[in-house]
């Protein structure tokens, strides 16, 4: 996934989000990871 979300930001990708089969999402900026979503803050951690 690393690579993937490498690919991505070389294509001009601001954030990568990434869900597992949990429904846990993870943000990532060009800088590593986030607490949350920088382009939106209000999107949840986890989903149903």
């Amino acid at each position: 996934m690393q690579t993937k979300r490498q690919l991505y930001f070389e294509q001009g990708a601001r954030e990568v989000w990434t869900c597992d089969a949990n429904g846990s999402v993870a943000f990532f900026s060009p800088n590593g990871p986030l607490v949350h979503s920088i382009l939106f803050p209000e999107f949840p951690l986890q989903l149903t």
